[in-house]
């Protein structure tokens, strides 16, 4: 599976065909966010991890 897949990239299709409910429109969800609204971004699940200065 590609570290960042594009619209035209199999996998991606495979995971929309697959997963139909957790893939939404763009504009769908864009009209629940509203002004003032907090959203959280997450990358996944992951083993935690420290943070390390360089």
């Amino acid at each position: 599976m590609a570290l960042y897949p594009d619209d035209n990239c199999s996998d991606l299709k495979a995971m929309k065909k697959r997963w139909k409910k957790n893939f939404w429109p763009e504009n769908a969800i864009f009209e629940k966010i509203h002004p003032g609204d907090r959203i959280f971004v997450g990358t996944g699940p992951s083993s935690p991890s420290t943070w390390r200065e360089p």
